[in-house]
């Protein structure tokens, strides 16, 4: 019994004895230099992970449904193929303002696709604003379709003898027009929907169809009123895209607030 009460004092003093020099606390110089290193570390590791933003528009080339630029190259084929048996004929090359805002309406799934899966609230968390994933979007689908308008215009031009001019009014401004209702449907405060929004476009590129193919009013459109749309189509583009990225965007952030998405 002694003999176990000797082991147990034994042990007892040798456990003070540790805990005295565990009582040792570290100086404020290394626990500085320790935090310093720590946060070149994660800044190191988040350098190596995060991307730029033109890698970022190429990711978003990739991971969008090629399905509709697909179809938009076919929709251009067709219209290609309307030219070939227009044989010079005004009234049938004006039908192209239909196809044109088909070739528009294609964008619309994708551009709305976030917006009604829901899926804001999670683009919100990535390295990226709304404001730049959104006009990556817009930047790729851009870079795409002006790739093959340019290829159908420089077939139109070349192999159909069609006058640029032409391809410019009766294909090129129709796709803007579509563009410009599309972006003001997606500018806005109030939601419109996929389908309201195609229907629109449609029922805009008719009515510029039942213009064009007028002749008399047809000819009545000058150069000089020409240039006026295209640059008028131009400008509301571009201030309703950018309207788009910066008052819409901060709606839907205050809508993904309110859900408590932070």
């Amino acid at each position: 019994m002694k003999q176990m009460n000797f082991f147990e004092d034994r042990l007892e003093k040798i456990l003070k004895n540790m805990n005295k020099q565990n009582e040792q606390k570290p100086s404020k110089e290394a626990i500085d230099s320790l935090v310093l290193k720590a946060r070149e570390l994660i800044n190191s590791k988040d350098n190596e992970s995060r991307i730029g933003f033109i890698e970022f528009i190429i990711i978003q080339v990739r991971i969008m449904k090629k399905e509709w630029w697909l179809a938009q190259a076919f929709l251009l084929f067709i219209a290609a193929k309307w030219l070939s048996i227009s044989d010079g004929e005004a009234y049938v090359q004006r039908g192209l303002s239909i196809i044109a805002s088909l070739f528009v309406i294609l964008v619309i799934p994708e551009l709305w696709r976030n917006i009604e899966n829901k899926s804001i609230e999670i683009e919100e968390t990535s390295i990226f604003n709304l404001q730049k994933i959104y006009a990556a979007k817009l930047i790729a689908f851009g870079f795409v379709d002006t790739t093959i308008l340019t290829l159908f215009c420089i077939y139109a031009v070349q192999m159909q003898e069609i006058l640029f001019a032409d391809i410019l009014k009766q294909f090129i401004f129709p796709i803007m027009i579509a563009s410009m209702i599309c972006m003001k449907a997606f500018s806005g405060r109030k939601y419109f929907n996929q389908l309201i929004t195609m229907i629109i476009c449609i029922a805009a590129n008719m009515v510029w169809m039942m213009i064009v193919l007028n002749e008399y009013i047809y000819l009545k459109i000058t150069p000089f009123v020409w240039v006026v749309m295209f640059s008028t189509s131009i400008l509301l583009t571009i201030y309703y895209i950018k309207k788009a990225l910066h008052n819409n965007i901060r709606h839907l952030e205050v809508k993904i607030n309110e859900f408590g998405f932070e």
